[in-house]
């Protein structure tokens, strides 16, 4: 059935390779100039493509818009996004137009090679009798040393690509039959070595040096569609937010374009190459000279400049006061040796004071002892400072002289105890002098 609707493409396809044929005898060069033909009729439909894709683009806050109005209705937001897409006169298929149209040529293409390869089979008794007798030819079920012969379809009767497929091999070929002998088996399509109607699974039992080509063949075309659509992504960056279902389509296609080489005739895997490799050109080409789209991506490279620039401040100014935080936050350096035995001494020394003020208690009862003429304190007191205790009833003023050699403290015997000169009482600089009383109180 579809063969029926497709039949007029495939006698256009098939007549437009024969025309290439006769200037240039080459299948595979018959297929690349079919293909720049094919590519030549779509370009308008590819720039219509790429200008929707553009507008859907400028759409997008607008969509978002919507997107924040109805996020809790799903119906409501489709309806508002195709009424925001009819208003600004936007296809959201505009993107993937080009790919759409493009289907039926490689269908048709598909059923060209086909026909190109067809081969019919007669029974052996056929040898010697000219073609005329040869009656209705085998189907698919024909014995191993049935007769070979070349018939293509589709392809122009009388055609220099007719005459080339039409004929028997050189193995079985015998004049009587008024058929024309081919160099190759029948249905064999060869160009630069291999065969172009079959494919890369039907090959890989032939051996890996038959079957190199073929791989060869599959991975490039794998290859160029990737590079080709990073090319559309990196001229039009925002193509992912515009329409991330489309880029996720484009993104899967390489791969099964990849698996139909695998499975398909190595025609088409040649023809899926060869238009990859040219649309690459084209987009050149389109974003190059048409006003419309090199604007376009102008503004948007402005745009992503800015927000670059804007991103790179924001970033400086947070790295910034991370920094001022970490810095508050870091330890005290480490203290030098010498500063370390400063602080302890200090410390030391307020340490040593409070044991001075509760040492006062002690010295009022060493007083009372002095005035009684009891013994020495137990601490070791020297003479000297026994008279300098006995000495104080006999001041004038009845009150002891700060500083003085007679001025005594409650560790005064211990400074004397500990070499001072004269034996006499010395203060100590790290604890606190306690205040005498007077006589009498």
């Amino acid at each position: 059935m579809l063969a029926n609707v497709l039949d007029p493409l495939y006698q256009l396809m098939a007549a437009i390779l024969a025309a290439i044929y006769s200037v240039v005898p080459n299948y595979a060069v018959a297929i690349f100039g079919l293909t720049c033909i094919v590519l030549a009729i779509l370009t308008p439909l590819t720039l219509k493509g790429l200008r929707s894709t553009i507008k859907i683009q400028k759409l997008m806050p607008e969509q978002k818009r919507l997107q924040a109005q109805f996020k809790d209705d799903r119906q409501a937001l489709n309806e508002a996004i195709m009424a925001m897409y009819k208003e600004n006169k936007v296809s959201p298929v505009g993107g993937c137009l080009p790919f759409l149209v493009q289907s039926p040529f490689f269908i048709a293409l598909f059923g060209v090679l086909q026909g190109m390869s067809r081969v019919r089979r007669y029974p052996a008794s056929v040898v010697g009798k000219p073609f005329s007798e040869w009656g209705p030819h085998l189907g698919k079920d024909a014995p191993a040393d049935a007769i070979r012969l070349g018939d293509p379809q589709h392809l122009p009767t009388g055609s220099r690509l007719y005459d080339s497929l039409r004929g028997m091999g050189p193995d079985q070929w015998f004049p009587e039959s008024g058929l024309k002998r081919l160099p190759h088996a029948p249905g064999e399509v060869k160009a630069f070595g291999f065969d172009l109607a079959k494919s890369a699974s039907q090959m890989v039992s032939e051996g890996f040096v038959k079957f190199l080509p073929y791989l060869v063949l599959i991975v490039l075309m794998i290859g160029l569609q990737v590079f080709a659509q990073r090319q559309v992504n990196r001229r039009n960056p925002a193509a992912a937010a515009a329409n991330p279902q489309m880029q996720t389509i484009t993104k899967v296609m390489p791969f099964l374009f990849g698996i139909w080489g695998w499975a398909f005739q190595a025609g088409l895997t040649l023809y899926w190459t060869t238009s990859s490799a040219l649309r690459i050109v084209q987009q050149w080409a389109l974003y190059r000279f048409d006003p419309t789209l090199s604007e376009s991506v102008k503004e948007k490279r402005e745009e992503l400049a800015r927000e670059a620039s804007t991103g790179q401040k924001k970033g400086s100014g947070a790295s910034a006061k991370k920094g001022e935080d970490a810095s508050s936050k870091k330890k005290p350096a480490p203290m030098k040796p010498r500063q370390a035995l400063r602080e302890g001494q200090a410390s030391s020394g307020k340490a040593q004071a409070k044991p001075a003020k509760a040492g006062a208690t002690p010295a009022k009862d060493g007083a009372k002892l002095s005035k009684a003429g009891a013994t020495p304190a137990k601490d070791g007191a020297t003479p000297a400072a026994k008279e300098s205790k006995g000495a104080e009833p006999k001041s004038t003023s009845g009150a002891p002289k700060v500083g003085s050699a007679s001025g005594s403290v409650p560790g005064g015997a211990k400074s004397g105890s500990n070499g001072s000169a004269g034996g006499a009482a010395r203060p100590n600089p790290g604890r606190q002098q306690p205040k005498k009383r007077r006589k009498g109180r």
